[in-house]
């Protein structure tokens, strides 16, 4: 294990290793990217330990008489650059396993020294409870923020599910509305045309154009009332961008890149709620699954198909098996009429690529 530079990440190397002062050494790393450096002080104690494993110390830097060292001082090669990075990339019963083995290996090259048993086993439990702590915490850690995101997913999704019920709900209102403006107001203005235009038969003079005139107020009352049907029953569709919008942003990482046809409205509510879902799951699959940092999304309408296309940059995998989330999503645009596509490679991410009718199943 190396130290890690700060900056740019790079591995440092081990540069000089001043001679001791009252027992103290101090160690100075550089970096060969950038050349940033860091300095370490140890205690008479640790100075002891790098003396008695061959490393010469003096101006020129530090020399390790095993050829195996690589001409690095091994006690401070056994130290892992961070916690947080064996935590955050293998699972914890494998980095404990990993620290125990470390411990193993430092504890080892102390029984090859001078120094007795009583005074670096102290130590050497001090450095692995250490260790386990950082691990523990960093895991604590990665396991709280990996919660906050899901309990933000869900959050979004309440809201946004909420959202689709009120629409759905305006939609069948508006829809009734619609109905009974056709089926009440429109029959009784229909049969007060009917009987106008009898009675226009039956009158002269004044009276007949009065009813003239009054039948020609019935038809363009009727012509209003037809025209108002058919707003309510046009009035019913769903912004898609506004929809997704809602859902994603709550979400922190992965970066996502949303791309929306313009002025995209879909019509029918389970058309809706499957392009929602599908969403919803590729997000999910995207924070616990992927290990993606972007996930983009494109949604767009051709001619009466609505296609929804996602790309994550995350580790991939081959071959796919459906759990219940995705073997879910296919099932719902299944039962919508469309269909449901899936691609992936190890090291190339995964591609979702879903079809639904616009207007839904016919």
């Amino acid at each position: 294990m190396k130290f890690l530079c700060v900056p740019c990440d790079t591995p440092m190397k081990l540069q000089s290793v001043d001679p001791p002062d009252r027992g103290s050494l101090s160690v100075v790393y550089s970096c060969p990217e950038c050349g940033y450096e860091m300095a370490m002080l140890t205690n008479a104690y640790e100075t002891q330990v790098v003396q008695s494993l061959g490393v010469r110390i003096g101006p020129e830097g530090a020399e390790g008489a095993s050829s195996s060292s690589g001409g690095k001082c091994p006690f401070t090669s056994m130290i892992p650059a961070t916690e947080g990075t064996v935590a955050g990339n293998v699972a914890l019963p494998i980095a404990l396993t990993w620290l125990v083995a470390q411990t193993s290996v430092i504890a080892l090259i102390f029984t090859t020294t001078h120094i007795p048993p009583s005074d670096f086993v102290p130590v050497t439990a001090a450095y692995f409870a250490f260790q386990v702590f950082a691990l523990l915490a960093t895991h604590l850690a990665e396991s709280e923020s990996r919660a906050r995101q899901e309990l933000a997913l869900a959050n979004a999704e309440l809201r946004t599910a909420a959202d689709l019920l009120d629409a759905s709900s305006r939609a069948n209102e508006r829809l009734r509305i619609a109905r009974d403006l056709h089926d009440l107001l429109g029959h009784h203005l229909t049969a007060l045309s009917v009987n106008l235009e009898v009675a226009s038969h039956l009158t002269d003079g004044k009276a007949r154009e009065h009813v003239e005139h009054a039948q020609s107020l019935a038809k363009l009352l009727l012509s209003d009332v037809r025209a108002v049907v058919t707003d309510l029953r046009d009035d019913q569709t769903i912004d898609v961008a506004s929809m997704l919008a809602r859902t994603l942003e709550p979400v922190p990482s992965p970066k996502i890149e949303l791309t929306v046809q313009p002025e995209l409205r879909i019509a029918d509510p389970v058309v809706a709620q499957s392009l929602l879902r599908a969403v919803q799951e590729i997000v999910t699959n995207a924070i616990r699954h992927s290990g993606a940092t972007t996930l983009r999304l494109d949604v767009r309408r051709d001619d009466d198909t609505v296609e929804l296309r996602a790309q994550d940059d995350g580790r991939g995998v081959s071959p796919i098996r459906l759990g219940n989330g995705l073997a879910g999503m296919r099932e719902r645009a299944e039962a919508a009429g469309g269909r449901a596509e899936y691609r992936s490679a190890p090291g190339a991410g995964f591609y979702v690529a879903l079809k639904l009718p616009a207007a839904g199943r016919a």
